[in-house]
């Protein structure tokens, strides 16, 4: 129970800062978005800035008032250069308050706290009162991924949490077990880190694709669907591989890969090409937002052999789609999803091409997935979401004025 000194409107400020190419990153902004929107309007005022442009259509859309803040370059460097040279960020603070053009943006708004969603530097770089998320701890529970454990990403990496978690008012992880890794990594208080589950985004069931989806994709009408960037980690190799198994069964297994480029997308195509897959593996890159759904609501199932937890959002939006799902048995990925998915080793090629066999060739069991992912979505959805945010602005805010 809040007592009545503590009654004073908020104002709580929100920092954009991801595009379409950020993955998961960038669906986390849209859910902070909403959930900040839908705070009570008596005891909370919103406060939207962002750093991509992308976001101005989406704001305006939605009758936001937000403010574009695009950092110099000359300030980006000068960061990036006091970072590197591990120079007390007490000064920085002071420094950054008389000429960054961020920070003096957000103090003028006098906020009670700024919420960062993108893991980005200025949760600590701004001499503001911060909450920020924390997705997940991977380069140090994965550190064979160069993309996490190479040395000089694992040395920013590490720099970068430990300073998120010293200097921010409030920690945001996804899970139970994130709490767990980052109070371990970081020794934060439980107090301090809060669980605040993902949930798919309310627009991803809402918008409709392009009029020319149909044009612009040639989709196969089944079809396997896996987006996600092309990073190590995402372990397109073993599904490649497994896919390659199921076509010995099945001709014509078909698999849509979706996303961005990045350190492994090479040995992908390759890949590919070794395993004579051309007509059975289409890659389209990275593909309108818009239509993304339209992929889901399409595909004969989700699967996503990731190495990285602790949870993930594409299930959660396969279940609001009705698309069934299967994903590693890895972290926290049982607890999120429950008896929702299939679940197989990402280790173990043959354990996922049976679980292939069984999406591609079993009605029964997709049905009963679609019903048991949109029960799932029901039951954890948007409401819930908005509760546990409001509780954590609560808790951030007013803690020490609790009775």
């Amino acid at each position: 129970m809040l007592c009545s000194a503590c009654m004073k409107k908020k104002k709580v400020g929100l920092y954009l800062d991801a595009g379409p190419a950020c993955g998961g990153t960038y669906q986390y902004n849209h859910l902070m978005l909403e959930a900040l929107m839908q705070l009570p309007a008596s005891e909370y005022e919103p406060v939207v800035f962002y750093g991509s442009p992308h976001w101005q259509s989406l704001l305006e859309k939605n009758q936001i008032r937000g403010q574009l803040i695009q950092v110099p370059k000359i300030w980006q460097k000068m960061a990036g250069l006091w970072r590197r040279l591990k120079f007390p960020l007490s000064f920085w603070h002071h420094f950054a308050k008389w000429g960054h053009p961020l920070a003096r943006a957000m103090l003028k708004e006098q906020c009670s706290l700024w919420i960062f969603p993108s893991q980005d530097a200025y949760a600590y770089l701004m001499p503001v009162p911060s909450l920020a998320a924390v997705h997940d701890l991977m380069h140090r529970y994965e550190t064979r991924f160069p993309e996490v454990g190479a040395k000089k990403e694992y040395a920013r990496r590490e720099y970068h949490y430990q300073n998120t978690c010293k200097w921010a008012k409030g920690i945001l992880v996804d899970s139970p077990l994130g709490k767990e890794q980052a109070m371990e990594s970081y020794q934060i208080t439980a107090n301090a880190c809060h669980v605040l589950p993902y949930i798919a985004n309310r627009y991803i069931v809402q918008i409709r694709p392009s009029i020319d989806f149909d044009q612009k994709y040639s989709l196969p009408k089944k079809y396997l669907f896996y987006p996600a960037q092309f990073w190590q980690h995402k372990n397109h190799e073993n599904l490649l591989k497994a896919v390659a198994i199921c076509r010995q069964t099945i001709p014509d297994i078909q698999l849509v890969l979706v996303g961005s480029p990045k350190n492994h997308y090479q040995q992908v195509i390759e890949l590919i090409k070794e395993l004579k897959l051309e007509a059975n593996v289409h890659i389209l890159g990275l593909v309108d937002e818009q239509d993304i759904p339209e992929f889901y609501r399409r595909a004969r199932a989700l699967i996503m052999p990731t190495f990285f937890g602790p949870t993930n959002i594409p299930p959660l939006e396969a279940f609001a789609l009705e698309c069934p799902v299967a994903i590693s048995d890895i972290y926290g990925m049982k607890s999120q999803l429950g008896d929702a998915a299939l679940f197989f080793n990402p280790l173990d090629v043959k354990q996922i091409s049976e679980t292939i066999n069984l999406l591609w060739l079993d009605d029964s069991l997709g049905a009963e997935l679609k019903n048991k992912g949109k029960t799932h979505h029901e039951n954890k959805g948007f409401s819930q979401f908005n509760v546990h945010f409001q509780k954590i602005m609560e808790d951030v805010l007013f803690k020490k004025y609790r009775t």
